[in-house]
């Protein structure tokens, strides 16, 4: 790369990391503004633990409170349950408005005006009312009142059944409202107003004062869509299925609603009670609602009202530097790899910039591409830049040889770290901080740095390459060295070479991406959180126990001009950049 030609590239670098940064320190002030938590428990599960302790539910929604509670989730009260406890009684004016915005053709009747009527039910005009039986009805007024006495706040969670025109998402809306809740989470598997309401549910929701509280990794039908319509502007919730509470360590629980508030954005930890055997029930549950709230004030949360972020949008102006930023990237990677002559560099340069600035015409469709390419280059780029052989001076220095192995890794680090400040950076919109969107190219960007890295190491590892490097730029070299691979044996231990590699990178695969098919162990879940409470960060264990020290060692071997063994390591030790970005 000619002086010209490193000068404009570093440019362009520094354009797109003074944007980055700017719109770094904006994502940073806008997350600050919101470090308000909401610890919500389930009313209905409130209730049980009454049942099998014996203490009121007054009672206990005083204990909760003292541990840190400060909301209880409400939901909506619906036809079958009123069956189940006895039926419908047609002077309960909350009952008959639901019924009135719900279901108009239906009247509730006397049971024995019914017979006298020979109508088939309690429900006028349906011989099916267990058809209708998850259609809310409005929330227990009893229920309310003694929320409301003991100081915390009200979740609504409307039913959605039903709700099938805009008189019934108004009443739907109205009636949490009026119970006063500030936030919503709907019951079911689906949000109100799926399909062809949605956008009105979403007017109706931000004309009511309320917020949406969208539950993660519990999909619902439409919530995407809604979260969208709402600009983003929801309460991000976490919670743990019942299911899992029988088989969950309350140490696990507390960790996960901790990395969720300060990784993910949750706002509203929806914790749910312990129903195991124990000595005390109670006092046990409440003794975990209080850890979770010292949890979540060690790491510098508050409790009460779920917090809002500041607004913040991306102008498409700021893209555009990004995407010079990339540029840079791109074309220091194709001199690296290429020596392009001038007059192809300064073309592709050329191009570049036209495409830059194009990305001003669509910048939310440019956002997802804009990172993926930056997910791709940088780490490339990064692993590209390593010597290709070891030096031609005496080697005997082993601190010599250290130092300057652990300045190759920091300098790889430190591009690398650039290519992610520019994904990060492309990826502000309300919609990706709040999860609604997500980076969709997890796996490519996992998969496609690492097969082409693979590629070249195993190509520069052939004394062809070697050989070319001497006399020729480094395409004619690394041409040299495919076709020697090319024109080589397949052994059989170049297949089993070939399928553990591959194996490999399918479990990365599988256990990387928003949502992971592979978990993670036990013995694995205690020593990240060994290695959390040490370093202060929560560590993933194939870059810290696998990615960097295969670098290292495979750098350590290269300046030692161990060539053939060096470059195994250094196809591994890419795993640690790809993983960093």
């Amino acid at each position: 790369m000619t002086s010209n030609q490193r000068f404009f590239v570093y440019v362009l670098l520094a354009i797109g990391t003074l944007a980055a940064l700017w719109v770094s320190r904006q994502r940073i002030r806008s997350e600050a503004a919101g470090k308000q938590v909401a610890l919500c428990l389930d009313y209905a599960e409130i209730e049980r633990l009454a049942a099998h302790t014996g203490v009121d539910v007054a009672e206990q929604l005083e204990k909760l409170k003292a541990a840190g509670a400060t909301h209880i989730a409400l939901s909506e009260t619906t036809l079958g349950e009123l069956l189940l406890r006895g039926g419908v009684n047609p002077g309960d004016e909350t009952v008959t408005a639901a019924l009135n915005a719900k279901l108009p053709g239906f009247r509730l009747v006397d049971v024995t005006e019914a017979v006298a009527e020979e109508v088939p039910s309690a429900l006028g005009g349906s011989s099916d009312p267990v058809g209708f039986a998850q259609i809310g009805l409005g929330y227990d007024p009893h229920a309310v009142e003694r929320i409301r006495r003991s100081g915390l706040q009200i979740v609504a969670r409307p039913v959605p059944d039903h709700c099938l025109t805009k008189a019934s998402i108004d009443y739907s809306l109205r009636a949490a409202r009026d119970i006063g809740a500030e936030v919503i989470i709907f019951n079911g598997t689906r949000v109100l107003g799926l399909p062809g309401l949605l956008k009105y549910t979403a007017v109706q929701i931000e004309a009511l004062g309320l917020r949406y509280g969208l539950v993660e990794m519990v999909p619902q039908k439409g919530e995407q869509t809604l979260a969208t319509e709402l600009g983003g502007d929801i309460v991000s919730v976490h919670s743990v299925s019942a299911e899992e509470m029988m088989l969950l360590d309350p140490r696990r629980a507390i960790d996960r609603f901790s990395l969720a508030v300060t990784e993910r954005k949750v706002r509203l930890c929806y914790v749910r009670l312990f129903f195991t055997a124990q000595e005390d029930p109670a006092g046990f549950n409440a003794e975990h609602v209080e850890a979770v709230a010292a949890a979540l004030t060690h790491a510098g949360y508050s409790l009460g009202a779920p917090g809002r972020f500041t607004e913040l949008h991306l102008p498409a102006s700021v893209l555009v530097l990004i995407c010079l930023g990339l540029l840079g990237g791109g074309l220091w990677l194709l001199q690296a790899l290429l020596e392009l002559p001038p007059r192809l560099f300064w073309i592709i340069t050329g191009i570049g910039l036209l495409a830059s600035l194009g990305v001003a015409a669509a910048p939310g469709m440019a956002a997802s591409f804009v990172a993926l390419k930056a997910a791709i280059v940088f780490p490339l780029l990064a692993m590209a830049l390593l010597p290709t052989s070891g030096p031609d001076a005496d080697v005997s220095c082993c601190g010599c040889v250290l130092g300057r192995a652990a300045g190759l890794v920091a300098r790889t680090t430190l591009i690398t770290i650039l290519g992610g400040l520019l994904c990060a950076a492309a990826l502000t919109e309300p919609i990706y901080l709040m999860k609604i969107e997500q980076f969709r190219g997890v796996k490519l960007a996992q998969a496609l740095p690492l097969l082409i890295l693979a590629v070249m190491f195993v190509v520069q590892a052939t004394d062809g390459y070697a050989e070319a490097l001497k006399s020729g730029p480094r395409r004619r070299a690394l041409w040299a060295g495919a076709v020697e691979v090319g024109r080589a044996a397949v052994r059989y231990w170049h297949v089993g070479a070939i399928l553990t590699a591959l194996v490999v990178l399918a479990i990365l695969l599988m256990r990387s991406g928003n949502e992971p098919a592979v978990g993670v162990s036990g013995l694995e879940l205690k020593l990240r959180a060994l290695i959390d409470g040490i370093l202060g960060v929560r560590p993933r264990s194939k870059e810290i126990f696998v990615g960097y020290p295969a670098l290292f060692v495979g750098l350590m071997l290269l300046l030692h001009g161990r060539r053939r063994i060096a470059w195994p390591l250094l196809a591994v030790g890419a795993i640690s950049q790809v993983g960093l970005l």
